[in-house]
């Protein structure tokens, strides 16, 4: 007799988009770069969500993501892009030539520093939540150090 599953419960898709930030935030494969990149160019997403997962996922893992995490620090490994994340995609033989390689892996970084760029950028509340769950700090304080310091990172991106 078959079997039909009636109810399979899943992490919201916020929660796994946020979810492969976490994971380029930990490592930067390719893998990770072009999930990062369909992501961003989801249509009809409220980022903030996202954004509001991730931030507060870093921050239960001890990293405030205004000064641990800066976009400009990732790069692409051509050889993890072309002997891992290709034949992933079927689409090793579209890109066999080494220059539209690094063009691909170019388009990647871009895609993913521009959308993080935006998720990087917390308004007062969320800066508010992060110092709580990072420093204790009453939700009311409005100006730290950490912050100075995000607002110099943020402007590094």
């Amino acid at each position: 007799m078959d079997r039909l599953a009636r109810e399979v419960l899943t992490a919201h898709p916020y929660d796994v988009a946020a979810g492969k930030l976490n994971a380029l935030a930990d490592r930067t494969k390719a893998r990770d770069l072009y999930d990062a990149s369909m992501i961003s160019q989801l249509p009809g997403w409220d980022t903030r969500f996202v954004q509001d997962s991730f931030i507060m996922a870093q921050a239960k893992q001890g990293r405030d993501v205004r000064l641990d995490f800066v976009p400009k620090g990732l790069v692409v490994d051509i050889n993890d892009l072309r002997d891992n994340l290709l034949p992933l995609l079927k689409a090793d033989a579209c890109l066999d030539n080494p220059r539209d390689l690094v063009r691909y892996g170019d388009s990647l970084l871009h895609d993913v520093r521009r959308y993080l760029h935006g998720i990087l950028t917390l308004d007062t509340d969320q800066h508010q939540r992060l110092n709580s769950e990072l420093y204790g700090q009453d939700a009311g304080d409005n100006s730290t150090e950490s912050d100075e310091a995000a607002d110099e990172a943020s402007s590094e991106i």
